[in-house]
This record gives C-alpha cells, structure tokens and sequence, in this order.
C-alpha cells in the first residue's frame, strides 16, 4: 500500500505490527507519506514500516516532499533508505538494512547476498540478520529472504569468500561489534542453505585476518594476504607489516600464502617465489586451470596500488603483469569474472585510492588480450562506492547485466541501493554502460531456492 495522506497527525505510533518510524521530535507532522509495506506468512505478520521522508523513491516513482530535518529511529525494513544532507532516498533493494564489506556471489543466475557491516546497533537483530541470505531473482527482479541453519560465520565483515559448484566458502572477515578479526573457515550448501564449519588445526591456521583473497582450485583453497594477527606459527618467507598508526596490538598487513586440502582439513603455508608485497583489499580470481590473477590492494603505508601479479599453481612462482593503459591504485573495489566478448574478462568498479577517494569508474581486463579498457558510463551510471558488490549476469539474449549493490562513499551514510547497468559494444568497438530501469519486488520465502 502506499498513501498520501493530508491534514492528520501521525506522530504517535500505531498499535499493530512492527514499524520503522522517522519522526521530527517536538514537531507535529501534519503532512507526510507514509508508506506501508505488510508481509503475511501465515498469520505472521512480518513486517509493516511506515517511512517519513523528504523524498522517496519507490520504483523509480518520485514523490517530493518538504519536510524539516529529522531524527531517525531505524529498525530493519524491506525498503532501504539512503541518508544524506538533502535528504532520504529509498531504492530498490533487498530485505534488512544497509550494508557494505558484504558477501556477493553469483550461482545460476541468482545473487546470494550475506554478511557486511550492517547498520543496526541492536546485537540480538544483527545476529538474526546474519543468519538469513538474501537472493536476487535475475529474470524476474525479485528479491527473496532465505534462512539459513547450521552455525553461520560471526564476523561478517571483509570476510574472503570463494565459491566452488554449490559451495560457498568463507574465511575470517571482521566483527565490528566485537572490533575482533576471525580465522574460522565456513561453508555454505547453496542448495540447502546450511551451514558448516571446516575443520581445521588452531595451530596451523593462517590466522585472524580480513580482506584476504580466497580462490578454490585443484581441490584446493588458496588464500593470499590480507590485514589482520599474524598466525601463530609463521611462514619464515612471509611479511608481516604492523600498523602502528591505528593499531598497538600487531594488527598489519601480510604476504603470507596458504593452501587449504579438503582431503585432510589442514591449512599449510606454500612457499612462492616472486611474492608481491603485504595488502589488503585487492582482486583475486582464477584465471583458466592454474592461474590465479591479483590486482590493486593497499600496501603498507596506506598506499593504494595498480600491481598486477599471476600466480601459477603448477610452480608457486608469481609473474608481474605490466601493462598500459592501468586503472588508478585503488582497494576495496569491486570485481567480478565474466565472459565479455567472447573472451574471460575481468570487471572492475569503484573504490578507493590513497587519499581517500572514492571512484565512480568501471574497467574491463580482457585475460585474451592481456589489456585494459575503461567502460564509457553516462553520469546515471556512474558507481562512486566502495565496499561493494558487482555481478556480472549473462542473459538468455546475450546480453550482459552488472549487478550493482551497498558500499559507502567516505563521510556518507552507506548507499543502500542497487544499480542494473546493460554492457554493450559500441559502433567504435567501445565498452559502454546504459541503467537498467527494472520494477523490484521483495518477498519473504521459507526453504530452499
């Protein structure tokens, strides 16, 4: 339901349901919308949320509105809302509340969204928020909230994730309620949407880390990097760089490198040749049967960098890359593998460099020809975030769609939308991107997908 309504007072909350209401202390708002969104499982009523706002956009319908600034009482909803100076905007978007640092997978052709720093104060809400996945319907543009069973990861922040067929694997990340790293490794059945935690030796794990790279080859798990403890038995190979600056208790960066067997359960540091420097928040993906690719990252000395390293599994030795033209030095940007082209292509969007900065740009690694191309965006397309997520999606028409969800912009409130972007070649042989405009439906669902 959505109403406008004129001439009444709704400063005092309603007695049914649960609600999210934004409301002006001392003012009496006689003219405001209100927008209701009531879900019903069973006799369970989910969710009712009434929304007070100076401008909402709801399916990419604007209703502006003028209204003194507020305060906020925010509880989980089903419609993310963006908090600015001007302002709330509310986009399409999954169930539950903003997030960035967030978990994003694609697996036959749905979006599985789990995790992040979410924006909630209340411990016992975060945990039951963790305890769901959120999964984006491509072609039918529908969000769905899934529960999950088994015991689920506690920190879920820059966690380093991987998937292998129905498998998603998660190691480490970061609890920002406790302000404590993890070194626990989780799985979780795609299928079944159940949890289990990996077996694996205290004394031999790579330690409490977060934005580490996480790649699943040969049978294996490769992890790489990251910032965080070192482990308590280190590879004497390794660099571990403290971050003295804002940490004084060992907390830096690392280079160390780890392979985990599944036939055993054990987790071993792997002696490379050519190793790059420690970092943290950086691209880490496969490339053919025994390649892992590695781009950008922040170095020690906060330093963002635009290095390119492969990794040959056959002989653990690591071979720089350089080409030209490179996208800036950045971190904690978005990347995803897709085909492009008809050749294995990496895409790259947003993130931040060593000032700072967040970036707005989008760029495509061809792995056939070994170059760089920057996507032309029209200024709706452009991505300023970082800490998100970008999936690439393959259409029955060919075409290719890039998902583009939560990440924050420094000394903002999180963005708590989504973008659909249309890749396509132009008549110059030029990558350029168009906005998807795409009416989203959320539902709440029991079982499995």
């Amino acid at each position: 339901k959505v109403s406008f309504l004129e001439g009444i007072d709704y400063t005092h909350a309603l007695s049914t349901g649960r609600r999210n209401l934004l409301v002006e202390e001392g003012l009496s708002l006689t003219r405001m919308m209100v927008v209701a969104i009531e879900k019903t499982v069973g006799l369970l009523h989910r969710v009712v949320d009434i929304i007070i706002m100076r401008r909402i956009y709801l399916h990419h319908v604007r209703l502006p509105l003028k209204l003194p600034h507020f305060l906020i009482w925010q509880h989980p909803s089903v419609i993310d809302i963006l908090l600015t100076r001007g302002g709330i905007e509310a986009n399409p978007g999954p169930p539950g509340v903003s997030r960035w640092g967030h978990v994003a997978i694609q697996y036959n052709n749905l979006l599985y969204l789990w995790g992040g720093k979410l924006e909630v104060e209340d411990v016992a809400t975060r945990k039951r928020l963790i305890s769901v996945v959120n999964v984006f319907v491509v072609l039918k543009k529908t969000w769905m909230t899934k529960s999950t069973t088994g015991p689920c990861p506690v920190a879920s922040e820059r966690c380093a994730f991987t998937t292998y067929g129905a498998s998603l694997y998660i190691y480490g990340g970061y609890d920002y309620c406790s302000q404590e790293h993890d070194n626990s490794l989780h799985r979780l059945d795609l299928h079944t949407l159940s949890w289990n935690k990996m077996p694996s030796s205290a004394e031999s794990d790579p330690g409490k880390k977060s934005a580490a790279g996480l790649v699943c080859e040969m049978d294996m798990l490769v992890l790489f990097g990251g910032f965080g403890f070192p482990p308590k038995i280190q590879d004497p190979t390794a660099m571990y760089d403290e971050n003295k600056k804002y940490f004084l208790d060992g907390r830096g960066w690392t280079n160390d490198l780890y392979v985990y067997k599944f036939t055993n359960g054990i987790w071993q540091f792997q002696p490379s040749q050519g190793t790059p420097p420690p970092s943290n928040g950086f691209s880490f993906v496969s490339y053919g049967d025994k390649y892992i690719f590695k781009y950008g990252g922040t170095e020690p000395r906060q330093k963002c960098v635009t290095r390119m390293n492969l990794l040959d599994l056959s002989s653990w030795v690591w071979i720089e890359v350089r080409k030209d033209p490179v996208p800036r030095g950045r971190s904690f940007h978005s990347s995803c593998k897709c085909m492009l082209g008809g050749n294995t292509s990496l895409l790259v969007t947003g993130g931040e460099c060593s000032n700072s900065q967040t970036f707005s740009d989008m760029w495509i690694f061809n792995f056939g020809t070994d170059s760089w191309a920057q996507v032309e965006l029209p200024h709706e397309c452009k991505i300023q975030r970082r800490h998100h997520s970008a999936i690439c999606f393959s259409l029955p028409t060919s075409q290719i769609q890039v998902l583009v969800f939560g990440g924050h912009v420094k000394d903002k409130a999180p963005l708590l939308g989504m973008k659909l972007l249309e890749l396509e070649v132009s008549n110059e042989c030029k990558w350029i991107a168009k906005e998807v405009e795409v009416h989203i439906e959320c539902t709440t669902s029991e079982g499995t997908t």
